[in-house]
């Protein structure tokens, strides 16, 4: 994903968050993501499920199931759970982003064997160095 989707995710996030923000801005906030991740031209139930998803992202506990999710912000379940894949795509991008930071050994693999079937990750993916 590009860091301008990235970025504006973020954006979209934080508008949600802060009351400082009134409802056209956060509804701009969440058309530009809605531009990013590849909609020309965003309706209002659009926004309406990208302000679920990004609401139950912020606060599972608030939203154990996504049905709980679409249905306090009156979002259709289809678009939720297109913007859902959508913004989940995005967050994973950044996730491994992320871990591809990570500074490791470059003679540390990426994964080691457990056992039959199973791998985990090596042990340098999952310590990040601590800044001073």
């Amino acid at each position: 994903m590009s860091a301008t989707a990235i970025e504006s995710l973020e954006i979209a996030r934080f508008a949600l968050k802060d009351p400082m923000f009134s409802e056209a801005e956060v509804n701009v906030a969440l058309g530009n993501l809605a531009g990013e991740l590849g909609t020309t031209r965003p309706e209002r139930g659009t926004l309406v499920a990208m302000r679920a998803v990004i609401d139950k992202l912020e606060r599972p506990e608030v939203f154990p199931r996504d049905q709980d999710a679409w249905e306090m912000h009156g979002a259709k379940p289809r678009s939720f759970k297109t913007w859902k894949q959508r913004i989940n795509g995005l967050v994973l991008s950044m996730a491994v982003d992320m871990l591809v930071r990570v500074e490791r050994p470059t003679s540390a693999p990426l994964c080691v064997t457990m056992g039959p079937g199973s791998i985990s990750p090596h042990p340098a993916l999952l310590s990040v160095p601590q800044e001073e």
